[in-house]
């Protein structure tokens, strides 16, 4: 490439000025290796540009001149000594780590850092909102939480997450006497889960399986086998300045008779005390064929009482009870039996193929939740 230099009046130029002519020329055209080129003003207030043609690239290049691998800093920068203030833009190869710092009495202090390796994106100091409100570290976090990755219309998520907040909100303002737990199921070894079993190890309870009829002991109480739960219900919140709340226990079987009559009470027992308030009492008579026997008594809990496992109420409920039912058969003469009917369509009860039917079970909490 052909360099010319004119000049406006003839010189004569010594040897010294010729060579030193030469190495600018080589420097220019590339072909000498130079530390760099320093375009600087002396009023120190002039923009200094690096120009080309529309269709061709500025380069600053990080490199060495004998194609070996460079780890140098290139720095795009103010003064940074004699107490300079400004910005500079610094990548570094060794790293792959690209950096903007701010310049303050010739310090430098990185604000915004990009490390190649990782993709992400690390900021010095506080960040502040669109409002200039600083934000806290928990705010911070919630920002890595964040991931869009497609594109994305932000002023659409926005009117979207207002609606999911707002119905988020009607759906956990407490009320009084909600629904905040029911298990149910037939006694045929299926599973319940409760709320209480949600983080242990067994995560249900399982029913009894009823495959045959049970039959009474005349003068004494027995358990009625399938009625037997261990429960905790959920939490309860406090209203009024007390935890209150119902837990209502159910059990209903059929109950056929066995000879001329039946005659049988039942009664609910909370972890082996018995419950005053006794349940259905099926009296029967040489006309009494079978019934369907619906046991269903509501379990008090408040703080502001006192605890009576007699009259069922108790000021809290934080560990598992054990209810379970119990009935009593008067005499011989008013025999009965669970869980079968003593007609069923064109059978009756001395035809072996009656139905066993399966009793069912539930526990329903209600409470301010």
């Amino acid at each position: 490439m052909a360099h010319h230099v004119f000049f406006e009046q003839a010189n004569t130029f010594t040897n010294l000025e010729r060579t030193q002519i030469d190495i600018h020329k080589s420097q220019f055209a590339g072909t000498t290796a130079q530390n760099g080129l320093n375009v600087k003003h002396k009023s120190g207030s002039i923009t200094c540009n690096i120009n080309c043609k529309e269709d061709q690239a500025v380069k600053l290049e990080l490199g060495s001149y004998d194609g070996a691998a460079s780890t140098s800093t290139l720095e795009l920068a103010t003064n940074n000594g004699g107490g300079q203030h400004g910005t500079e833009l610094v990548f570094t190869n060794s790293n792959g780590k690209f950096a903007i710092n701010r310049i303050n009495s010739g310090t430098a202090t990185e604000v915004l850092s990009f490390i190649k390796t990782s993709n992400n994106i690390t900021c010095s100091g506080a960040i502040t909102d669109s409002n200039g409100t600083t934000l806290t570290s928990a705010e911070k976090a919630k920002l890595a939480y964040i991931t869009i990755s497609n594109d994305a219309n932000l002023s659409t998520m926005e009117t979207a997450t207002t609606e999911n907040a707002t119905a988020i909100a009607l759906r956990t303002t407490k009320g009084l006497n909600r629904c905040l737990e029911k298990i149910a199921a037939i006694c045929d070894g299926r599973k319940m889960y409760p709320d209480y079993l949600k983080s242990a190890g067994t995560k249900y309870i399982t029913t009894t399986n009823i495959t045959a009829a049970q039959t009474g002991t005349h003068g004494q109480w027995i358990d009625v086998n399938g009625s037997s739960i261990v429960y905790k219900p959920p939490t309860l919140g406090a209203f009024d300045s007390a935890t209150r709340g119902t837990v209502i226990y159910k059990f209903s079987c059929v109950v056929g008779k066995v000879d001329g009559a039946a005659l049988m009470t039942f009664q609910l027992l909370i972890d082996g005390t018995e419950v005053e308030a006794k349940c259905n009492q099926i009296i029967g008579s040489s006309g009494f064929y079978g019934s369907h026997v619906n046991f269903e008594i509501p379990i008090q809990i408040d703080s502001g009482l006192s605890n009576s496992a007699a009259t069922a109420v108790f000021t809290n409920w934080n560990s598992t009870k054990t209810l379970k039912l119990q009935v009593w058969e008067y005499a011989n003469s008013t025999e009965f039996q669970l869980f079968k009917p003593h007609y069923f369509e064109s059978g009756y009860e001395d035809n072996a193929t009656m139905p066993v039917v399966k009793p069912m079970i539930s526990i329903e909490t209600f409470g301010y939740g």
